[in-house]
């Protein structure tokens, strides 16, 4: 969920000053929100939305594999790391 943007110079303390909040919050109640977030999510359907798109996600691997060289689609760690880093700038 997002309910704020920061800029990204400002994002370290902004992470920083919500997990100080989050911290001094009791930990039973945290917990049960949690459980009450995913109650609600799995009630809309996320469970089975996540299973799915998993699914297909491995289906593509599969694919890859059968018709390329890899399944990755000629990807690496590194290829990835440098296409986030693009898409980020």
């Amino acid at each position: 969920m997002v309910n704020r943007i920061v800029a990204r110079d400002a994002l370290a303390g902004e992470v920083t000053g919500l997990a100080t909040k989050i911290a001094a919050m009791p930990r039973f109640g945290l917990a049960l929100t949690k459980k009450a977030v995913n109650q609600a999510e799995d009630a809309m359907g996320m469970q089975v939305g996540m299973d799915s798109v998993f699914g297909l996600h491995h289906l593509a691997h599969a694919h890859n594999a059968e018709v390329g060289a890899d399944s990755l689609g000629g990807h690496d760690a590194r290829s990835m790391r440098d296409a986030r880093r693009k898409d980020a700038q």
